[in-house]
């Protein structure tokens, strides 16, 4: 059973980033982004592995989840899940991804 979600410092730039693009057309729509991610997020502690394995490096295994046009990518280790990142889908994903230090 997971025990906690664990946002690594580059998953919370990138809830940063996006918030302060979509702010600068709607205040409103960024917040709500941002919430969904959150919401999406805290699923997973009751079903971590529905997210697509979409790298599988070593150890562990890189998973996605999609909310509205993003990807939250996340990691499942010692009963803990790590959002390592959160990306639009337009962009390109890394090659090969390292286990996230976290916060």
């Amino acid at each position: 059973m997971v025990q906690k979600i664990i946002w690594t410092k580059e998953s919370l730039n990138n809830l940063s980033d996006i918030k302060d693009y979509i702010s600068t057309d709607s205040e409103y729509y960024a917040l709500k982004t941002i919430n969904l991610v959150y919401l999406s997020a805290q699923k997973l502690l009751k079903f971590p592995e529905i997210g697509m394995v979409i790298n599988k490096t070593g150890e562990f295994q890189v998973r996605r989840v999609l909310v509205k046009s993003y990807r939250l990518l996340y990691i499942i280790k010692d009963e803990n899940i790590y959002i390592i990142a959160v990306y639009h889908q337009l962009r390109q994903l890394p090659e090969s991804f390292n286990f996230p230090d976290p916060l």
